[in-house]
């Protein structure tokens, strides 16, 4: 069985959790403690700005991410203490247990987020649900909950997702601990060693099971017109074919193409969905969640499935990425389409 991607050695990884798990654990204990007054301070805020309820909302939704992270982290030692000894920490049987847990926690703050953020989904296009995999996932990067949504939605159907994420995420010790131990790379997208990132990248696709998804966000970061406009130029000097393309985008960023190409080469086989949405990008901060709490708008997903045999051969690497833009072309005309109709 293939060992998970690291990108962090265990000194650093431990540092960095010697900070964040004692942080989880005493953060939720004193909101715990301090919860009514806390409520009642919210409360009249909501009261001052004439919210629906939105402050009392969302510190409900962190109480609700706080204990489940808390828990999260109880079943990751229970985990760790069972399967360490004798090195089975990273046997089949400790990543299913892992992914179980993975996958109820992810579903936990969904659940949340119904709840008290009034989240509402719907999902259009092609179901995976009679699909058998492995499949790569190309995903529209537009909001903060991206790879925790879709993750849900790979849950439900007992798909299995590797995740490719920015390294930002590991400050989170739940993802830090269940992202290092199961199969999933954290992206440092500041890094000046762009051919070891691409590499680990695409080691990350290999020997995927039947029942198994790399997810990757081929933008790299959310959109915006300054970000458009900056990736024109460097398309301009780096892919000029590609800029064409790039100048017909307006609400999508062109996708980087090394980390693509690493993931198609590495994964052969698989099939590529194509995840699309529209609802929450404007939301780019804990304010703007608040001033749309409740979520004014469905969460709106549109899937699309192709056949690896319908898109060109991975050795062919312009027509390749050339078929990609022309999807993503496609995904640009969507969310342009769709965001008028909720606007």
């Amino acid at each position: 069985m293939s060992s998970p991607v690291h990108n962090s050695t265990r000194q650093t990884r431990l540092r960095r959790r010697i900070v964040t798990i004692p942080g989880m654990f005493l953060v939720t204990a004193l909101l715990l403690l301090l919860l009514i007054p806390v409520l009642l301070i919210g409360g009249i805020i909501d009261i001052r700005y004439r919210r629906p309820l939105s402050t009392v909302r969302l510190i409900l939704f962190t109480l609700w991410w706080l204990v489940v992270e808390t828990f999260g982290l109880i079943g990751a030692f229970v985990l760790w203490a069972y399967f360490r000894p004798f090195k089975r920490l990273t046997n089949q049987r400790s990543i299913r247990a892992h992914t179980v847990i993975q996958r109820t926690w992810i579903q936990a703050l969904v659940t949340a987020a119904r709840l008290f953020l009034g989240l509402k989904v719907k999902v259009e296009g092609d179901s995976l649900e009679n699909k058998i995999g492995p499949f790569i996932i190309l995903a529209r990067h537009g909001s903060q909950g991206d790879a925790l949504l879709i993750a849900a939605m790979l849950g439900r159907l007992r798909i299995r997702p590797r995740v490719i994420m920015k390294k930002e995420l590991l400050q989170d010790p739940c993802f830090d601990i269940f992202g290092n131990r199961l199969r999933n790379y954290f992206v440092d997208r500041d890094t000046v060693d762009n051919f070891e990132e691409v590499a680990s990248i695409g080691q990350l696709a290999a020997e995927m099971k039947p029942d198994e998804a790399t997810l990757i966000f081929p933008e790299g970061t959310r959109f915006s017109i300054p970000k458009l406009k900056k990736s024109i130029i460097s398309l301009e000097e780096t892919a000029p074919s590609r800029v064409k393309s790039a100048k017909n985008l307006r609400s999508v960023l062109p996708i980087r193409s090394p980390g693509i190409l690493a993931v198609l080469e590495n994964a052969p086989e698989a099939d590529l969905v194509f995840v699309n949405h529209v609802g929450v990008s404007q939301f780019r901060s804990i304010k703007d969640i608040w001033r749309n709490t409740p979520l004014p708008t469905d969460l709106h997903f549109k899937i699309t499935f192709l056949p690896r045999s319908e898109a060109p051969n991975s050795a062919s690497q312009d027509e390749l990425i050339s078929f990609i833009d022309s999807r993503w072309e496609e995904i640009d005309d969507w969310v342009v389409t769709n965001q008028q109709a909720l606007s």
